[in-house]
């Protein structure tokens, strides 16, 4: 008698015990290839919606597989309320590949409990963060067209300052602005105020402590070593 199985089912999921799940709260990696939403891993069930801009992300092959190209109008909106305890430090960080077409780009963007806003961006061709308390600026620069790994770190007031990691390299700048603990939106690739990024992303991803410059390092180096591929049923 022949029996035919239907292979098992597969989706990506997070590599429990992985230095890099802890404190993890966000984590979107291009995986998709197709549709109009992106799921975060590290929440199982939240997803986020294409449409945030005037029109919707594309998705097309990139060097390492997926990707979702914005074309300067685009965004992507997540539902925050499962952020509700969010509180510096933080790590922000996305792999992006910006085209170079306008002076304020962004990469993600929050307001948090307090109602005022985050916008991690690229500014004038470097890394930056601006609240509105002002601006935080980097001096590390990106090239236009190449894909590159961005990093923002809010720290605690104790530590007084922002670093930034461009792939493996890293800056520290002045104090910032403490957050009021909760976001109340997160946007991927838009503001709400009409900032859009032109280029493409392969992941995003949002942890609730500083990682060490090592942890930055291997992210740069196996950014999909943290995903392992997990039977539905």
């Amino acid at each position: 008698m022949n029996f035919h199985m239907k292979p098992p089912m597969w989706a990506p999921g997070i590599r429990q015990g992985h230095p890099l799940a802890v404190g993890l709260e966000l984590c979107v990696p291009a995986v998709e290839a197709g549709g109009t939403t992106v799921r975060n891993l590290a929440r199982p069930g939240e997803i986020g919606v294409f449409g945030a801009g005037a029109s919707a992300p594309t998705w097309q092959c990139g060097p390492m597989g997926p990707i979702v190209d914005f074309d300067g109008g685009d965004g992507v909106t997540f539902e925050t309320s499962r952020f509700a305890a969010l509180d510096e430090p933080l790590t922000l960080a996305a792999i992006v590949r910006w085209d170079g077409n306008a002076s304020y780009e962004t990469i993600m963007s929050t307001r948090d409990a307090g109602g005022y806003t985050w916008d991690f961006r690229v500014y004038q061709g470097k890394l930056n963060l601006l609240t509105d308390a002002g601006s935080q600026a980097s001096t590390l620069t990106l090239t236009s067209g190449e894909w590159c790994l961005a990093v923002a770190q809010p720290l605690p007031a104790a530590e007084a300052g922002m670093r930034f990691f461009l792939d493996a390299e890293m800056e520290q700048t002045g104090a910032d602005r403490p957050i009021t603990p909760g976001l109340e939106y997160l946007l991927l690739g838009c503001t709400a105020a009409g900032h859009f990024m032109d280029g493409a992303f392969a992941g995003w991803w949002i942890w609730s402590r500083a990682l060490t410059a090592g942890e930055i390092a291997e992210l740069y180096y196996d950014p999909w070593g943290l995903i392992t591929p997990r039977r539905l049923f």
